[in-house]
């Protein structure tokens, strides 16, 4: 008798669909909407009724974001790559007045469409008015749940959350649809995921969900093989449906070319082993039950009361929602248990990182670091998105059956526990409701009102771009990489130190370095669209500088810690010279050589307990609340860093017997000790301690190696070690890359810089910040204090001394002794010195007290000065008009009469492209990573011509918006005409 209810229910929730229109459900539907927006208000009620954009957690400087979105953000990424709220500033009217819509919206959708399709499914069973209230209490359910403060800033997830219940209804109306219209159901389906995928992690939990229902409800119902037909067409029109309509976005994401940039940094930015343990640590079976498993520390300790009766009141609320959604399995079990299932399954991934069983554990592991995206689910808690409205209905259906019964006392207990209900949600989320500071973190939605020097730098950047440069902060990649670039190495933390203190001058120090979108150059120096790089002069060693001061002008360079490559750049106004900036002789090396990079065999970002791939420790991401910093932290650094004595093992190949030459990069400073390198059992020691911190490159030693697999083991012998690779090969090899430097260095002009708070030993030195330095520092020397170091030549020839410092100094180089005295901070040229190939000492005694910035030391013909070394002819290649005719095409015009680079300050990526358009035809160019960070165009056209700078992958997305387009007309289309047809 049950299993005929069941089925004549089945039945009814089907032909229920006709229904839904009439009065009384819409009705309801307004009710429950209403509701949902009422509860909305009161979550945001501070937001709402201030002023200003919610300026906390993931949601950062909005002006900063704003403007970095007009100009760089393209429109492939949408809906699903935006998670800020960056977009808000391209679109018509006030971002404020926008972003609170927005939450408004999602919020208010979440507790209507949960409630009205838990109203769906009961409405059949109960009256009207109980159906209602069991709508209400559904949509107030799925509202008031902790996830949705988790994951307040991650409003593209929660748009799939809101939209995620119609997955699930359609799913049971399409397998009770009588084997009917299959592509009418299958399509209505493909729709609702699609409407699920602002975050492209949905399609994933929607597609399991339909699996696991449909494969659930064929095992507790009709097993016929028409049945199984039917699910499994209705599953296929899905899929095709799903993959049509979202072809805006998944044509631009798997198009071949893309696939070939975005597949590799899957592959080369996996999370750590240390990260995934720390984000799943709280994501036990009880904190599941209750949505309490996100890792966020602040919200956590936000959410834990402080008296210990309200803590476990707290505690014991989060739990009467899945007590009370077991009892669906006792009133509607056939029903229910599909639901349950899928339920179990999402808490059990969900709990995956600790389980108790290894086998889970590992198999979650393999996902993560082996899938091509198994990185967006290395955190398993958000597992539990899906997995809300499962037990929300559920518990629906349990209250139901109570209510439905004809015992009085079940009715009773029915009533009550929907009030027990959304009081223990409210409970359980109370978060929600409160905008209390509690140790220093916001716990609700309140606005953050923004300095008044961010306000004036906005205004004046808005005011006066004709006078200032303003320049782009290149972005973590979204593409592979080449090499190395300034958001991804140390200076990149720097720079984040810098903008978060108050000492402008100093920040201005760094920051004028890199090309920064809001740093206000007030030097009124504009970078060149256009520069030229043939004919390649001059190489300068800088062993870890930034050059400014005399030479910002014509020599922007940024620092090289840590580079992989050689970077290749240009001055501003350097049309004719090439600078090669190396950090040692043997950085060619690391260009020749099998490099090995130790970073990739180790899963541990924890300096503290071994070889780790990161120096961000999780202690310090949470102190620092920098969503920047955490995403440095998840995908790891390009070195391995450790404080214990702890050792590692490397494997690499070689091709051949012989003797090979291992060379290292590695960190040298006050806080370093040594570092046992092994190969194969054989042992040397580094030696890492210096009172300079700076990267190195050195030989290790020559091994006699044979053809195959060898073993490559780092010991920490003592102290704070960083090492980012090593460099294999053989001597032959190592013998021609000494020769290929030689040819390099043949005709160059060579430079050697020394910074005196970074390159030169200093007795006694005193530091002296926010003054006009190179890199905003100087050093202050007593009297008869001396600074001193050793540089290494690689060419024979005449150099020239000089350097910038305020006072009496003596200046040796080898046994040439220089007396310079200078009043103020200047550069002062000395006599030139022949000097050979080979190790130099150079010196600097002060006599009384002075200050030093600068020691150089360059080849000079007839002594010229630095200045006269570093000039250049006129640019042989004019930009003649510029124009911006969206975020992701540009159009130049160029007058040029040699070959030419052009410099195009967007974040390097390759899928950029230049398209020369001449009498000739159309030539195609691709990018070269200028400045380490921009785009470069080597063009070989001359005489008049226009450059088409576009984004390829935008052309993608209109092809995949038309198919989209058609798609969607079709679907709507059909959907139009089997209604005509049935209510024929």
């Amino acid at each position: 008798m049950r299993d005929t209810v069941e089925r004549l229910n089945y039945s009814d929730l089907r032909d229920s669909t006709e229904e839904k229109l009439n009065y009384s459900n819409l009705k309801a539907y307004g009710i429950i909407a209403g509701v949902s927006y009422l509860v909305t208000v009161l979550i945001f009620k501070d937001f709402l009724f201030s002023s200003g954009v919610v300026n906390s957690g993931d949601l950062v400087w909005p002006y900063f974001r704003s403007q970095s979105h007009e100009y760089t953000t393209t429109l492939h990424q949408l809906p699903n790559h935006i998670p800020h709220f960056a977009f808000l500033w391209s679109l018509p009217g006030s971002p404020a007045l926008l972003q609170r819509i927005l939450f408004l919206t999602v919020y208010t959708l979440i507790g209507t469409i949960g409630g009205i399709v838990v109203y769906w499914f009961v409405k059949n069973e109960v009256d009207q008015t109980t159906a209602l209230r069991l709508g209400v209490m559904g949509g107030l359910l799925y509202l008031l749940n902790p996830i949705n403060v988790f994951q307040a800033s991650q409003i593209f997830l929660l748009m799939g959350y809101a939209v995620f219940p119609l997955v699930i209804y359609t799913i049971y109306s399409a397998y009770e649809s009588s084997q009917q219209d299959p592509l009418k159901y299958g399509i209505l389906l493909g729709m609702a995921v699609t409407a699920t995928s602002g975050d492209p992690r949905w399609p994933v939990w929607s597609f399991l969900s339909i699996g696991v229902l449909f494969g659930v409800l064929s095992l507790v119902g009709d097993r016929s093989n028409e049945q199984l037909l039917h699910s499994l067409k209705v599953i296929g029109v899905a899929g095709v449906s799903f993959l049509a309509l979202s072809a805006f976005w998944l044509v631009p994401l798997f198009h071949p070319d893309g696939w070939t940039a975005v597949n590799p940094l899957t592959k080369q930015n996996p999370p750590t082993r240390h990260l995934i343990d720390m984000l799943n640590g709280d994501s036990t079976w009880v904190n599941a039950l209750r949505f309490h498993a996100d890792w966020w520390p602040p919200l956590r300790e936000g959410f834990t009361p402080n008296t210990m009766p309200w803590r476990r009141l707290w505690f014991a609320s989060g739990l009467v929602l899945p007590i009370v959604a077991l009892g669906s399995l006792f009133h509607h079990r056939k029903r229910a248990l599909p639901v349950a299932v899928l339920y179990v399954i999402l808490i059990f991934v969900a709990t995956a990182p600790t389980s108790s069983l290894e086998v889970v554990r590992e198999m979650y592991d393999f996902f993560v670091f082996n899938a091509p995206f198994g990185t967006a689910f290395r955190t398993a808690f958000k597992w539990l998105l899906p997995a809300s409205f499962p037990l929300v209905l559920l518990a629906s259906m349990a209250v139901g059956g109570l209510v439905s019964s004809s015992r009085r006392y079940s009715k009773v207990i029915g009533f009550a526990l929907i009030g027990l209900l959304v009081v223990s949600a409210a409970t359980n989320s109370w978060l929600l409701f409160t905008t209390d500071m509690r140790d220093g973190v916001r716990s609700g939605f309140t606005t953050r009102p923004l300095p008044e020097d961010e306000h004036q730098t906005y205004r004046d950047i808005q005011n006066n771009l004709g006078e200032h440069a303003v320049f782009a902060i290149p972005r973590e990649p979204q593409y592979g990489l080449p090499m190395r670039t300034v958001g991804r190495d140390s200076f990149r933390d720097s720079l984040a130190i810098a903008t978060d203190g108050n000492d402008t001058t100093t920040r201005n120090a760094i920051l004028r370095q890199i090309s920064v979108r809001y740093l206000i150059d007030y030097g009124g120096q504009r970078q060149r669209e256009v520069t030229r790089i043939r004919n390649a002069r001059r190489t300068a060693y800088i062993p870890d500088v930034v050059i400014s001061g005399d030479l910002a002008d014509s020599f922007p360079i940024q620092r090289s810690v840590g580079l992989e490559n050689t970077s290749i750049v240009t001055g501003q106004r350097a049309s004719t010279v090439e600078y090669q900036i190396v950090s040692s002789v043997r950085d060619g090396a690391f260009d020749g050589g099998d490099v090995i990079h130790p970073s990739e065999y180790t899963y541990n970002a924890d300096p503290n307990s071994g070889w780790a791939r990161t120096t961000l420790s999780s202690r310090y991401v949470v102190n620092n609340l920098n969503t920047d910093q955490l995403a440095r932290l998840q995908s790891g650094q390009s070195m391995v860093v450790t404080t214990a004595n702890g050792s590692m093992d490397i494997p690499f190949r070689v091709d051949e017997n012989g003797s090979y030459k291992l060379l290292a990069r590695y960190f040298e400073g006050r806080e370093g000790g040594a570092v046992r390198v092994l190969v194969d059992g054989q042992s040397v020691t580094l030696d890492t301690e210096d009172r300079l911190n700076r990267f190195v490159e050195n030989e290790v030693g020559t091994f006699e190696l044979e053809e195959g697999r060898h073993t490559l083991t780092l010991e920490n012998v003592n102290g704070e070690n960083a090492i980012p690779a090593f460099s294999v090969l053989s001597e032959e090899r190592y013998e021609e890359v000494h020769r290929t430097r030689e040819r390099t260095l043949a005709n160059k002009t060579l430079i050697h810089l020394l910074e005196a708070n970074s390159d030169l030993y200093i007795d006694s030195p005193r530091n002296e910040q926010g003054s006009n330095a190179t890199n905003g520092t100087l050093v202050e020397m007593r009297n008869g204090s001396r600074a001193y170091t050793t540089i290494e030549t690689q060419v024979d020839g005449s150099y020239r001394p000089a350097i910038r410092g305020a006072g009496n100094f003596t200046v040796r180089v080898d046994n040439r002794t220089y007396r310079v005295e200078s009043d103020d901070l200047r550069l002062t040229h000395l006599e030139s010195v022949d000097l050979s190939v080979g190790q130099h000492n150079i010196s600097v005694i002060s006599h009384g007290r002075s200050s030093l910035d600068t020691v150089w030391l360059y080849m000079s013909q007839e002594n010229e000065t630095l200045s006269e070394t570093l000039s250049h002819e006129e640019t042989n290649a004019q930009v003649e008009s510029f124009e911006r005719g969206s975020s992701t095409k540009y159009r130049v015009q160029v007058n040029a009469s040699e070959p030419y680079t052009l410099s195009f300050a967007e974040d390097y990526g390759p899928l950029w492209i230049a398209e020369v358009r001449s009498s000739n035809g159309t030539e195609r160019y691709g990018p070269v990573p200028l400045f380490s960070a921009v785009n470069g165009f080597h063009i070989n056209e001359t005489g008049e011509h226009t450059v088409i700078i576009r984004y390829r992958p935008q052309r993608w997305f209109y092809q995949g918006i038309i198919i989209s387009a058609i798609a969607l007309v079709t679907c709507i289309g059909y959907l139009v005409y089997n209604r005509r047809e049935d209510q024929r």
